[in-house]
């Protein structure tokens, strides 16, 4: 059995000037790992198993994705 990975969940976000920071961030997100969208986080991401460590948005990500 392989261990398993630690992910992340990426969200988007879009402008709104209504948000302190300028940002809303969406609950729409995708694992880091595989890429499989999901409407909220889950602590495990269904489609490759891997752990989820935490999320960032999608301009934090090392690849901007």
């Amino acid at each position: 059995m392989m261990p398993a990975k630690n992910a992340y969940w990426i969200h988007d976000t879009v402008k709104d000037s209504n948000y302190l920071n300028g940002v809303k961030v969406l609950p729409r997100c995708k694992c880091s790992n595989c890429g499989y969208v999901s409407n909220y986080e889950k602590p495990v991401c269904p489609s490759c198993g891997a752990k989820i460590v935490g999320s960032k948005t999608a301009g934090e990500t090392e690849d901007g994705e």
